[in-house]
């Protein structure tokens, strides 16, 4: 009995169709990968999200001004913030968020100024590339967001005008915070300055 082996038309609807079939599942597994990045990309920037808003809300609650105190700082612009904070512990900390766009870094800074204690930083969306941070500054008495905010600056004018025995220092009432991913556009953060008004003695 003759063997009969594949004929090349067989042969040729053999490969055709496992082509079908390897080209249908690596389609799979790519859109499962690009799934996966997707959904990993989306919980970090969710939770550096949240952890950034409870951060930055907490250190403004807690911002240290007093009329007795040389400390007294609360310095703005559109990629920084500095300020004092109190601990529970009644030490005061010097915080400071900056945008280092050069080495794509949005960061927290805590240093603790005449105490033997080495700053330490926090990293925001660290694995993510950031186009754009802006700090803005809600002036309740000209009723518009600054991009800057400067305390010196303003003590210097309240003096000019009222005398400096009638020397009150401000502060913003609230700051606004835009940060722009480069795959995520993310909601604006507005926290409020509870101690945003008149604060000082004469």
């Amino acid at each position: 009995m003759k063997e009969q082996g594949f004929t090349l038309v067989e042969i040729l609807v053999a490969v055709t169709i496992t082509g079908i079939v390897l080209v249908s599942v690596f389609s799979l597994l790519q859109r499962s990968f690009q799934l996966w990045d997707t959904v990993g990309a989306n919980n970090h920037w969710e939770q550096n999200f949240r952890v950034l808003e409870t951060e930055l809300k907490r250190d403004l609650h807690n911002l240290f001004v007093s009329p007795l105190a040389k400390e007294n700082l609360f310095e703005g612009s559109s990629q920084k913030l500095e300020f004092y904070k109190l601990n529970n512990n009644g030490k005061m900390t010097k915080i400071t968020y900056y945008f280092d766009d050069y080495n794509n870094k949005f960061t927290k800074k805590i240093s603790y100024p005449k105490q033997d204690k080495k700053a330490r930083t926090i990293e925001f969306f660290s694995q993510m590339k950031i186009k754009r941070v802006e700090f803005q500054f809600y002036d309740r008495e000209a009723e518009y967001l600054k991009s800057y905010w400067s305390q010196q600056e303003i003590k210097k004018e309240v003096i000019e005008e009222r005398g400096p025995e009638q020397l009150k220092k401000f502060l913003p009432q609230a700051v606004k915070l835009e940060i722009e991913l480069e795959k995520v556009n993310l909601p604006p953060l507005v926290i409020e300055n509870f101690i945003g008004r008149e604060y000082g003695g004469e």
